[in-house]
């Protein structure tokens, strides 16, 4: 027999928490004090590893996201031909400018959101337009304070700039997601009048963007797959013509309408009764009859 000592059978490197390791031999005083010593080590290792800093490392931003919720529908079996004056743009690189271009600011969260944009991308890679994607490849965490800080400096001005090049902004909120970035920029952008968006009702915050769209008439879908044409008309009324070969045009004679939707679907609106806003504004109109001089301030 093998002397116990001398066991080829491996030995847990930690007190065992299981009450059958407790001799029973003991009296319950020193059965007490044994346990509470066996549980005051155990949470002191717990406690250490915590307090060891964690090195994430790069977050992909590229990856594959569930679409658990079935928000972007499949892709058509033939995709369309990309076009030669296609340009997809993502930072921190420089970016290509078009006549017409379209930014594409929805949700990300890190790379939590579905990957809408990339869905997205295949239904613009016909256009002779640049296309302006804020979801770059992969972000960081594990940088230096500085470069952390550079990095994202790098990232903000990059988006400001091409939200305000871009044609149109086109945003799309991932239901499952609280986006605050993306409302943020709603609100900044809300009253240029290049703006379409996808809202589902079921977004944790869509009845404040519904009102907000339908204060500034601006298009508003629930669906991506209504999305799609709601960009593509934007970039119409924009002035973006495309000829027979889809190649963009300025000549009213050469554009073939076919090429893009017609935009009048531009009307779509959120489910708001902009009316009855309207009422309740007009009722929160205040004159003070006696200083009928104080006019509100007006920005000049």
């Amino acid at each position: 027999m093998v002397p116990a000592s001398a066991s080829s059978t491996p030995q847990p490197s930690h007190t065992s928490l299981s009450r059958s390791s407790t001799t029973f031999s003991k009296s319950p005083v020193g059965i007490a004090q044994e346990r509470v010593q066996q549980l005051s080590n155990h949470f002191s290792r717990a406690n250490t590893m915590a307090s060891v800093p964690k090195d994430d490392g790069p977050v992909n931003l590229d990856a594959d996201i569930p679409d658990i919720h079935h928000q972007l529908p499949p892709l058509p079996a033939t995709l369309p031909k990309r076009h030669e004056r296609f340009i997809h743009c993502i930072p921190p690189t420089g970016s290509t400018t078009r006549k017409y271009s379209v930014f594409l600011a929805g949700t990300i969260e890190m790379g939590k959101a579905i990957q809408w944009q990339r869905h997205m991308l295949h239904f613009l890679q016909d256009l002779p337009i640049a296309v302006y994607n804020p979801r770059r490849g992969s972000w960081n965490k594990a940088s230096t304070d500085e470069e952390l800080t550079r990095n994202f400096h790098t990232q903000v001005v990059w988006e400001k700039v091409n939200l305000a090049r871009a044609s149109v902004i086109c945003f799309f909120f991932d239901h499952p997601t609280k986006s605050p970035v993306t409302m943020m920029e709603l609100g900044e952008w809300a009253a240029s009048n290049k703006v379409v968006v996808c809202c589902n009702s079921k977004f944790w915050k869509a009845k404040n963007v519904h009102i907000q769209c339908a204060y500034h008439g601006i298009p508003c879908v629930e669906t991506f797959e209504e999305l799609v044409p709601l960009v593509r008309a934007k970039l119409r009324s924009k002035g973006l013509m495309l000829d027979k070969q889809g190649d963009r045009t300025d000549d009213p004679a050469k554009e073939d309408p076919t090429k893009l939707p017609d935009v009048s679907i531009l009307e779509r609106r959120c489910p708001v009764d902009i009316e009855r806003l309207k009422a309740i504004e007009q009722t929160l109109a205040f004159q003070d009859p006696e200083y009928p001089d104080e006019e509100p301030y007006v920005e000049h």
